[in-house]
């Protein structure tokens, strides 16, 4: 995997910031449950800037993170000042992952698992993951099932907009998928009066993931008591969801 966010990360949590899921509430508690219930080392996959891993540190979970971004983790570590605990962060590629502990709970928030469009590293990252889990570990990731409407669109498209207008940023997100490779291209563009700038930016290949891909996946690598939830509330996905919220235990 490459690192994308050298020049975004910036930028990063004016999109992705505490309220990503405005829509879908509860998210914070979900992890922060799942992680008091896993009475062990907790590992975030793609801790970025520390949405979900600071207020787990500072709720005294032991937890670790990796991300790839150099970037990300500056501002994880610059915001980590104003919470409790101490920073267990290193850079690192999930599609690489050899941790020397053992986890009872993996983490793979905000559909960071997208980010794998190879279909061989898909399948490499999770017998990684389940090599780093303890007898019994469960891993727990996020996905996005994605429209038709966005599905159709072969060509970037202004999809959504983002304001920080007390800093003189606005945002503009374009999609175009690719369905030969099924993937989805996110481009941000970013108009940014501090600096004086309109820059754009390429950001992310998406790989758009079938639910019975992922069920196989998860299935062939060995994991069992596989389920998946439509919201943070362990409601049963349903035909039409737009999230996936992912459960499966390793033995």
């Amino acid at each position: 995997m490459n690192d994308s966010f050298k020049k975004f990360a910036k930028y990063y949590d004016i999109i992705y910031g505490p309220d990503a899921y405005l829509d879908i509430p509860g998210e914070l508690d979900f992890y922060l449950n799942e992680a008091q219930k896993a009475q062990g080392l907790v590992l975030e996959i793609g801790c970025g800037t520390g949405r979900i891993y600071l207020p787990l540190m500072a709720s005294k979970i032991p937890i670790y993170g990796i991300d790839i971004s150099t970037e990300m983790l500056n501002i994880l570590k610059l915001k980590s000042d104003f919470y409790k605990g101490s920073v267990q962060v290193k850079k690192g590629d999930m599609t690489k992952l050899n941790e020397k502990n053992k986890f009872s709970l993996v983490l793979i928030p905000l559909n960071s698992i997208h980010h794998i469009t190879e279909k061989k590293l898909q399948m490499k990252t999770f017998q990684n993951i389940y090599k780093a889990l303890r007898p019994k570990g469960k891993l727990i990731f996020s996905t996005q099932f994605y429209s038709n409407e966005i599905l159709k669109l072969k060509k970037f498209t202004l999809v959504d907009h983002y304001s920080k207008s007390d800093w003189g940023i606005e945002i503009d997100l374009y999609l175009k998928y690719v369905p030969s490779k099924q993937i989805l291209k996110e481009r941000f563009v970013v108009k940014d009066d501090t600096i004086g700038t309109k820059v754009k930016y390429d950001l992310m290949n998406l790989y758009c993931f079938k639910r019975n891909e992922l069920t196989t996946l998860l299935k062939e690598v060995g994991f069992q008591d596989i389920q998946i939830y439509k919201d943070f509330k362990y409601s049963p996905f349903q035909k039409g969801s737009d999230l996936g919220l992912w459960s499966a235990n390793k033995l």
